[in-house]
């Protein structure tokens, strides 16, 4: 692997379809605690990427989060079919910093990296010499990785092999109680965005919507007792809180 020459967004990969489009995203509307699938619908899902299996070297890996339907669809392709599937490479723009999104699933506790992917580019087939690497690789200096590549990474022995539970935000690969409390915890954050489960860039209502949603098929069980019990609804405090950030942010001027 070479990481001395930098490269722009230019030619990144060669690929068969998959590249996300670049859209405008208006937001705007208050989300209510009886939102139902409308809110959301629309939430990025979190696959993990790692290598390709049988040929695991640094067993490690690294969360990516997708929204297009396309790009999903070929994800969990990867996932039933593995190679066959074709196009197995991803290639996405990182940017330095933890999230509480990315973190390595394969190591005891899930640590975080200290990166994240930002933008999801393609599925490719190959990609150029510069952006292949391994996720550890990139944690030992993000910076540097983001001044040669021009901020991409497009790894040649990872695939996407599994898709991480909807509403997992503690990292347990389950959803429980504990989720509830870590989105409480992080309510109102646009850094730590573990609690993000509709992918907008902030904590909010609709995360709790989207956990709900996933409690509901599964049923909610008490990691301490191992007991079904009620779906817990946010408190009021937690609610003015929010509807107090809506407000502020519709006084920005524009």
């Amino acid at each position: 692997m070479n990481c001395d020459r930098s490269v722009g967004a230019g030619v990144l990969a060669v690929s068969r379809g998959y590249r996300k489009s670049w859209c405008a995203v208006a937001c705007g509307a208050v989300i209510a605690l009886t939102a139902s699938a409308q809110d959301a619908r629309a939430g990025a899902i979190r696959f993990l990427v790692a290598e390709f299996p049988g040929q695991a070297q640094h067993h490690d890996s690294y969360v990516l989060p997708l929204s297009d339907p396309a790009a999903i669809a070929h994800a969990r392709e990867l996932i039933k079919s593995g190679l066959s599937a074709g196009a197995p490479i991803v290639v996405a723009e990182i940017a330095a910093g933890a999230n509480g999104i990315n973190r390595n699933y394969l190591a005891p506790g899930s640590p975080p990296w200290s990166w994240h992917v930002t933008r999801f580019e393609s599925f490719a087939d190959f990609t150029i010499e510069i952006l292949d690497g391994w996720p550890g690789y990139v944690e030992e200096n993000a910076e540097r990785w983001i001044a040669n590549t021009g901020g991409y990474i497009g790894f040649w022995t990872y695939t996407v092999v599994a898709e991480l539970p909807t509403g997992d935000y503690d990292a347990d690969l389950d959803v429980d109680l504990d989720d509830y409390a870590a989105w409480k915890r992080s309510f109102g954050s646009m850094t730590d965005l573990s609690a993000d489960g509709n992918g907008d860039g902030n904590v909010d209502v609709a995360d709790y919507v989207v956990w709900r949603k996933s409690v509901a098929a599964v049923g909610l069980v008490s990691p301490a007792s191992g007991q079904r019990g009620a779906v817990p609804e946010p408190t009021a405090a937690l609610m003015a809180t929010w509807l107090a950030f809506l407000m502020r942010m519709r006084r920005v001027p524009r």
